[in-house]
């Protein structure tokens, strides 16, 4: 078993939006991974609660890399009124994204 670390930078969303968003709001079948909570309880009392408003309230995204592909995550906010939330609750979403080649 390997243990990865990502380390992320908060970053402008509209700087991080994918070029596919640029027209287009991400839909359902735009998600590469769902980022939740451990569980239900965790919610209200946790660090992640505080990230999704920090996320929402500044308009940030968080970008890491990995091996050269972008990792951006993104609160559930910005999906289809449908989409935003699970258990009734936001969470995070996140994509794979080519790194910009120097």
């Amino acid at each position: 078993m390997y243990i990865v670390l990502l380390w992320f930078t908060h970053v402008s969303r509209s700087n991080a939006r994918p070029t596919q968003f640029q027209k287009y709001y991400p839909q359902d079948d735009s998600i590469g991974l769902y980022f939740f909570a451990e569980d239900i309880s965790k919610y209200a009392s946790s660090s992640y609660k505080a990230l999704l408003k920090c996320l929402v309230d500044y308009d940030l995204a968080l970008r890491g890399n990995l091996g050269g592909i972008e990792l951006l995550i993104f609160s559930s906010h910005l999906l289809p009124n449908s989409s935003q939330y699970w258990n009734g609750l936001l969470f995070l979403w996140g994509v794979f994204k080519e790194s910009a080649r120097n």
